[in-house]
């Protein structure tokens, strides 16, 4: 049965392939990789060129999570980065919370140019700490729906402004709501595919030369 081969890209800072300063071999990966689809399909194994035309043969476990984290690294850098810009805008009005999630922020933006499982772990806590957030406004406008409850919670904080419409308060509050868990599902699914200290050393091994 022929082989069928898939060409895809991975560039240079992709968590599973290692640098030339890293690498004892001297062996530094470029960017074209090759899936060569085998049967059976568990032995399926990825290619990264070399140099002088060489190859490191990876299993394809890690070579999938390679490439999906590949296809989702702009958009989490681009996730982070709106994050930060609304967090800053949120500083200009004395929030102090605004300061302490743009820090969280930049530890997301962080650890997307330095594949840090740590420092995405700060961001994703801070997604679920969204998450929770409004779920918990959805659950306030939901309680204020009752008249007696509006009324008491006027007497208790007249200082405080309550929408004229709670019905599109809800609706509005449940589209974010929803919006805020894929964007935390997305965090979630893309910290799970950064490798572990010893999945990183599949792309270290000295280039081998493979036909394919």
């Amino acid at each position: 049965m022929p082989r069928e081969t898939e060409i895809a890209r991975i560039s240079r800072d992709n968590p599973y392939v290692m640098l030339n300063s890293e690498d004892p071999d001297a062996e530094t990966p470029v960017v074209t990789a090759t899936i060569a689809n085998t049967s059976p399909t568990e032995t399926q194994t990825i290619y990264i060129n070399g140099l002088n035309n060489t190859c490191v043969q990876v299993p394809v476990e890690i070579a999938r999570k390679a490439l999906q984290i590949q296809e989702m690294g702009k958009g989490i850098k681009c996730i982070c980065f709106v994050d930060l810009f609304f967090n800053l805008l949120y500083m200009l009005y004395g929030y102090v919370l605004g300061f302490i999630f743009a820090l969280a922020s930049l530890s997301g933006i962080y650890s997307t140019y330095h594949q840090s499982r740590s420092m995405l772990s700060c961001y994703l806590c801070y997604q679920y700490i969204m998450c929770i957030s409004k779920l918990a406004t959805i659950v306030f406008y939901v309680t204020l729906t009752d008249p007696a409850v509006r009324n008491s919670f006027h007497s208790n904080y007249p200082q405080i402004e309550l929408p004229d419409s709670m019905s599109a308060s809800i609706f509005m509050s449940t589209v974010l709501f929803f919006i805020q868990t894929y964007i935390a599902c997305y965090v979630r699914k893309y910290y799970y595919l950064l490798p572990k200290s010893g999945e990183k050393r599949y792309f270290v091994a000295r280039a081998l030369p493979v036909s394919v």
